[in-house]
Order: structure tokens, then C-alpha cells, then sequence
């Protein structure tokens, strides 16, 4: 494998918006120990530390244009598209490659009259933009520019349109063990339980359902907690409905923490609640600990990684509510079977390793240098 220069894009390191950040530090980190040239370039301040740790040999360019955890304004996007085609004009790589749509937009503009190969990785599915129909658009038309586009699913390219899909190849993100000590999920008999979910609080992930799911049932299990961690624009909304429902005692919203494999370790079962999602990387680490896990059968996201009986259970009917608050209340009432589900979890890490990933990866772009042919 001849080395390769290569320019990553992504809207920030600073900051875990999602699962997307961890996967770009493993692929710039994996590409860089295999002896490529890797430069990433996110718009965050500089003198910003990275939330997951990159490896000195990653040449980390921060911009420092506009906040990065809020949406782009007019002059910030030009700004960033003239900083990235600077960056490229200097680097000058066999290929850059974008994540999500954030980066993927103004690299491709940046790009314009350069010949640089362009590959965008797409996190999402195109539900997200139901209610962004312009940020759709502009992602579609500057995606046919891109020579590849990945999706973290073959499930959903043909969620897209056919010209797009053509040109779409899927790689699984990757699940990193992130300790070895597993979770206890059996718990102490009559000892407080944790029950974890993590993820933005933002409408996708229906952290509501969640709250009156353990509402329905909080009575029977009253030895029971949920832990949200994450942060978003509904946290307001979310409290407010905890204490409505009179579960605000047992519900505590945490803000993203640095060591979230302790949040696996100390819970009992997790919940994925969302509408739909890329690959539930949270729900994934929660399995690869030992958790079972609890989702919905038609989050395409949730139903790769949960194998019903086996691994968690796959919940479905249009009571979402009801059938979620069914399912957790099995959980909680039968430690066996948390246990028996849970142990089946770290097997998850076979089909989603690291190596594998960043291997897909330096394929992908190496078939892709103007020299390939």
C-alpha cells in the first residue's frame, strides 16, 4: 500500500456532537500509524483540546471560525470554505474526505477547479432532513460531486436517490472496547439500578418516551433510576416532563462526561429510545460492556445492533410508549435475563473492530489517488 496524503474535514474535535467525532480520531489515528500523511481540519479555536485523543502524527488544523456547536451563519460558511481551499491549495492531498454534511458542504465548494478526488461520509439517515429540505438539497447536489459517498449501512443507500445511491458504498463505523471491566447487570437484590441512556437531547433520540415508559412502571420498580447522559435544547422540556410525570427524583440528565465507559460499567440495562439513527455507536458501547440493550424495531440503527433475544429486545407497535414500558419492565424484573442478554453483548466488537475499519477506509481512498489507475 503506497502512503497517501489525505485531508479529513469535520466541524469539530472538541466537541462529542455524536459518534462521528470518536470515529474520526480512530481513522485519522489508524491511517496515520499505518505510515499515511493525514491533516484534519475542524473549525473549532485554536488551542482547543480534541474530546478523543489523536495521535501526534495527525496534523490537526484548527480554523478557529464561528462555534462549532451552533449553526453556521452566512459569513462563517464563506470563511470556512476559504480556509479549507487554503488548506487544500497548500496540502494539495490525493484525496480529502468530509464527515456529515456540516463539513461535506463546504469542502466540496472549497474543492471547486482543484482535481482532488472527494469522498463524503454520511452518518445520518435522510429522515434527519425531513425538516432541513435546504440543507437536503445542497447536500445532494454538492454529493455528485464527491467521486464516493459512504453510509454505515448497506440498509440505507437505497433510502437515497438512485443517482446519489450509485455512487454509495457502506462502511461500518467502528466499536471500540473502551474497558475491560464489564457491567454488573444483575445488581445486588432489593440495591438501587441504573437505568442509562445516552444521546443528544434533541427530538431524534425521544428521550420523552423514555420518561413515560419509566413513568408507566416507576411503582413496580421502585429500586430503579434512569441516567441521561447528554446535552441538547431539550433538556429544559425534559426535566419539566420528569417532574410532571412525578419521576423527577429518579431521573437525573447528565451533560456529556469524559469517562463514559464509567456510566456503562455503573448501570444495569441501557435504552436506545431514537426515531432513527446513523449506528447507535452509544447502544453499540453499551453492548460491547455487557449491557442489554432496549430499542425500537424500526430504528434501522438500533435493529443492526440488537439482536432480539439474544443481545436486548426489539420493541415495536404504534404505542411506542407502551410497548418500550412492556419490554423495560421484563428487563428490570428478571435479572437472569439481563445477564443472559448481557453476556452475548461484547460479541458485537467481532463484527465492528477498529483494524477492519480503517482497513475498508485506506481501501476505499487508495482506489481513489489520480495515480490508482
Amino acid at each position: 500500500m503506497f502512503s497517501m496524503r489525505l485531508v479529513f474535514a469535520i466541524k469539530t474535535m472538541h466537541f462529542a456532537l455524536g459518534g462521528a467525532e470518536r470515529v474520526m480520531a480512530t481513522l485519522c489515528n489508524g491511517l496515520a500509524d499505518r505510515g499515511h500523511d493525514v491533516t484534519l481540519v475542524s473549525f473549532d479555536h485554536k488551542g482547543a483540546e480534541p474530546v478523543y485523543e489523536l495521535t501526534t502524527q495527525v496534523e490537526w488544523v484548527r480554523l478557529d471560525m464561528g462555534e462549532p456547536w451552533a449553526p453556521s451563519k452566512l459569513g462563517e460558511t464563506r470563511r470556512r470554505i476559504s480556509g479549507l481551499r487554503s488548506i487544500l491549495r497548500q496540502q494539495r492531498p490525493d484525496v480529502a474526505a468530509g464527515f456529515m454534511h456540516s463539513s461535506c458542504i463546504p469542502l466540496s465548494i472549497a474543492a471547486l477547479g482543484t482535481g482532488i478526488p472527494l469522498v463524503f461520509s454520511e452518518h445520518i439517515v435522510p429522515q434527519y432532513y425531513r425538516d432541513r429540505r435546504l440543507e437536503y438539497v445542497l447536500f445532494l447536489l454538492c454529493a455528485s460531486r464527491a467521486a464516493r459517498v459512504t453510509v454505515i449501512s448497506k440498509a440505507f443507500i437505497p433510502l437515497y436517490p438512485r443517482a446519489l445511491a450509485s455512487k454509495m458504498c457502506a462502511v461500518s463505523n467502528p466499536v471500540t472496547l473502551l474497558s475491560s471491566e464489564k457491567a454488573s447487570v444483575a445488581g445486588e437484590e432489593g440495591g438501587a439500578k441504573v437505568l442509562l441512556s445516552v444521546g443528544r437531547l434533541v427530538e431524534q433520540k425521544d428521550h420523552a418516551a423514555l420518561l413515560c415508559a419509566l413513568a408507566a412502571i416507576a411503582p413496580d420498580y421502585p429500586d430503579w433510576s434512569l441516567r441521561i447522559v447528554g446535552s441538547g435544547p431539550l433538556r429544559n422540556d425534559l426535566e419539566g416532563l420528569a417532574r410532571s410525570l412525578d419521576i423527577g427524583e429518579r431521573v437525573a440528565l447528565v451533560e456529556a462526561v469524559t469517562d463514559i465507559a464509567a456510566e456503562y460499567r455503573g448501570a444495569h440495562l441501557y435504552c436506545i429510545p431514537s426515531r432513527y439513527e446513523g449506528l447507535g455507536l452509544a447502544a453499540a458501547e453499551a453492548l460491547s460492556l455487557g449491557l442489554p440493550v432496549v430499542g425500537f424495531a424500526d430504528c434501522q440503527g438500533a435493529n443492526e445492533l440488537i439482536e432480539d433475544g439474544i443481545n436486548g429486545i426489539l420493541v415495536s407497535g404504534r404505542d411506542r410508549v407502551g410497548s418500550l414500558s412492556h419490554a423495560l419492565a421484563e428487563l428490570m424484573g428478571d435479572s437472569g435475563l439481563r445477564v443472559r442478554l448481557g453476556s452475548e453483548g461484547p460479541k458485537i466488537l467481532d463484527r465492528y473492530s477498529p483494524n477492519q475499519f480503517v482497513s475498508h477506509w485506506e481501501t476505499l481512498l487508495s482506489s481513489l489517488r489520480p495515480d490508482a489507475a
